[in-house]
């Protein structure tokens, strides 16, 4: 039994030129940049995995959509100076003094994440799809 299987693809004539530049530039053959790049390609997927979107936010896009082509937009520094100020970090002494009040807090246990699941983050949650 055959450790590797083949695999034939037809590509623009521009990406496979571009595929033979880089394959020359670093010496490589043609199945190694394109393993590469598939293995690339699934720890992306992985780390970054595609969501749906909600109904209420293909909603607000759509808004936002229509008051962009109504020209109601604003600049960076306009919505810049419209947030809230912002509230000075404590830092880690003032978080190790916090932790050390807390009667429930045992020595060494990692403080509990506010605002989001433990781990989790919602930068990088891919692209939104209909």
């Amino acid at each position: 039994m055959r450790s590797r299987e083949i695999l034939t693809i037809s590509l623009p004539r521009e990406m496979m030129e571009q595929v033979e530049a880089t394959r020359k530039a670093e010496h490589r053959t043609r199945s190694e940049l394109v393993r590469e790049a598939l293995r690339t390609y699934f720890a992306l997927a992985l780390r970054f995995p595609e969501v749906q979107a909600t109904p209420a936010e293909i909603r607000a896009l759509a808004r936002a959509r229509r008051e962009f082509e109504r020209g109601d937009t604003m600049s960076l520094s306009q919505y810049l100076n419209e947030l809230p100020p912002r509230t000075r970090n404590p830092g880690k002494k003032a978080a190790r003094q916090a932790a050390k009040s807390r009667p429930h807090a045992e020595k060494g246990a990692p403080a509990p994440v506010v605002g989001s699941v433990a781990g989790e983050s919602n930068f990088g949650r891919g692209s939104l799809k209909r």
